[in-house]
């Protein structure tokens, strides 16, 4: 029978004034085909997600569920609701002595500079876990940007090897890396596709700025 949008109201509140869930009106439901579960592991799992309005203060609640159990509620006003891979775009930044993954609504992508969309961690399904999962430590540290750490850095024999495992990843979940525009900037802090983060990262272990053990996650 699956989940009925009455049951998932009696699983939550209003985060803003505490209204009961029975007080919010269901506007939207989408659902995603994911190659991974909400554990990140390789079970294909069809996710189902429901956006709610509080009838009281019109603030926004989303549920997650897998059609036999909920499996995340977002409890707070996002400006993204939570979304597949197949939503975004992602491309790389290198920056200092970091790696990052920056992703972007499809359709807009700045190819350098600060986007608009403000994406969090919550916004897409379970995209941390799916990178743990595969040996990738992520931390949301800023809108739009996940900082890349590895649980052994050092069995990547260079660069390229990193990019490509991360680009695969992405790519096996539905997720698309962006090609840079030819023109574009390669000042560090500018988003990069795949070839050109490849030839920055390299390029930051061979002038000694970064090496491949400033990745490993430590605490993975």
């Amino acid at each position: 029978m699956g989940i009925k949008t009455a049951d998932l109201k009696n699983s939550f509140t209003c985060w803003n004034c505490n209204g009961s869930g029975t007080n919010f009106a269901r506007l939207a439901k989408k659902s995603y085909q994911c190659n991974y579960d909400q554990h990140g592991k390789p079970v294909p799992t069809k996710f189902h997600v429901r956006e709610f309005e509080c009838k009281s203060c019109n603030e926004l609640v989303y549920t997650v569920d897998d059609g036999t159990n909920i499996v995340k509620i977002l409890s707070e006003d996002g400006d993204v609701p939570p979304m597949g891979f197949k939503e975004f775009n992602f491309c790389f930044l290198v920056d200092d002595n970091m790696l990052f993954i920056g992703a972007f609504l499809n359709g807009s992508i700045p190819f350098s500079g600060v986007a608009e969309d403000d994406i969090r961690d919550e916004s897409m399904l379970f995209f941390s876990e799916y990178f743990k999962e595969n040996g990738v430590q992520l931390n949301n540290v800023m809108e739009n940007y996940w900082e890349i750490r590895l649980k052994d850095a050092n069995t990547y024999p260079d660069a390229g090897a990193i990019i490509d495992h991360i680009t695969s990843l992405i790519t096996k979940a539905g997720g698309k890396m962006i090609k840079m525009d030819p023109n574009a900037s390669m000042e560090a802090g500018d988003n990069l596709d795949k070839e050109v983060a490849k030839q920055r990262l390299q390029s930051s272990f061979d002038n000694g700025s970064m090496s491949i053990s400033d990745l490993n996650a430590g605490d993975f």
